[in-house]
């Protein structure tokens, strides 16, 4: 015996992708939830979840394809490049600045470098040339203003006697 007025059992979802469709849809319904740009975002997050192929497609576009020859060369132009990056940020004493020649002579010296420019544009050494540039510029900048400083420091102030 069916009782007739009772509501149907409410639908379990079937996937995590319905039960958090479902979630959200009933999140943004209820009246808790009243920032809009946190209404926004999930429902970007839930197109994002249903535009996986697309996205994939997207992220393609940014990959690189090498062979399996090449594979040590990459690693070794990824190391060198990854340990340039590091001394970018930081101040450059001898140590850091043999580490730096050595690392621009590891990618100078990697076969990748020459042979995949498109990969180059990938990794964006272009910008981190242009950034280990800026970096010797400035240093040369302050080295050659601090010996300025002290060449001032030592010359006789006039009206002093030594």
């Amino acid at each position: 015996m069916a009782a007739s007025g009772l509501a149907p059992p409410p639908v379990l979802p079937a996937t995590l992708k319905e039960l958090i469709s479902h979630t959200m849809t009933r999140w943004a319904q209820e009246d808790q939830i009243q920032d809009s740009e946190l209404v926004q975002m999930m429902f970007n997050l839930l197109r994002r979840q249903y535009d996986s192929i697309g996205e994939l497609l997207r992220a393609l576009r940014k990959t690189y394809t090498i062979s399996q020859a090449s594979v040590g060369d990459t690693i070794d132009l990824l190391a060198a490049l990854g340990q340039i990056r590091c001394l970018l940020s930081v101040r450059m004493g001898e140590e850091e600045e043999l580490l730096m020649i050595h690392g621009l002579g590891d990618i100078m010296n990697n076969k990748v470098f020459y042979q995949h420019p498109n990969l180059m544009r990938v990794l964006g050494m272009h910008e981190t040339v242009m950034e280990v540039m800026v970096n010797v510029l400035g240093a040369e900048k302050s080295q050659a203003s601090l010996q300025g400083e002290r060449s001032q420091s030592l010359t006789p102030k006039q009206g002093h006697m030594w």
